[in-house]
């Protein structure tokens, strides 16, 4: 019984972290002093009502970008029950091309519900020795 009882706790616990984790997959544009084009893969965990953290992988297919992993905090300032979303947003930027720079960047996470579909659009501003505009947008599940 005592096993039982812990097998329910488990699928409990289980189910309600999945209900928290998002995940996404899209592409990211860098203009700025350097201009590039780049995949992304994105998961998100909601902490609670207010805030969610998020860890973005952008694969950039220009050699002296290549990898960077961006790690940020939104705060949910509108959501609505259709499902849009528009989060502010201020994490760290962690590029691994030759050396590892990390950056600081603030932007905005939105949501937009279409059809059966969640697109998102996530504009940011990296604050850096070279400053850049980042847009990624793409699917998120």
């Amino acid at each position: 019984m005592k096993r039982f009882f812990t097998l329910l706790v488990f699928i409990g616990c289980y189910q309600f972290s999945v209900a928290q984790f998002s995940a996404g997959a899209g592409l990211s544009v860098i203009t700025g002093n350097l201009d590039a084009f780049g995949l992304q893969a994105r998961a998100m965990y909601a902490f609670n009502d207010d805030f969610t953290a998020g860890v973005a992988y952008n694969y950039y297919f220009e050699e002296n970008i290549a990898n960077i992993i961006d790690i940020d905090l939104q705060y949910h300032l509108i959501n609505t029950d259709g499902g849009f979303t528009f989060n502010p947003v201020a994490g760290i930027r962690v590029s691994t091309a030759g050396e590892v720079n990390t950056n600081l960047h603030l932007g905005v996470f939105s949501v937009l519900p279409i059809s059966d579909y969640h697109f998102y659009l996530e504009p940011k501003f990296v604050i850096s020795d070279e400053d850049a505009f980042v847009i990624s947008t793409g699917f998120r599940f």
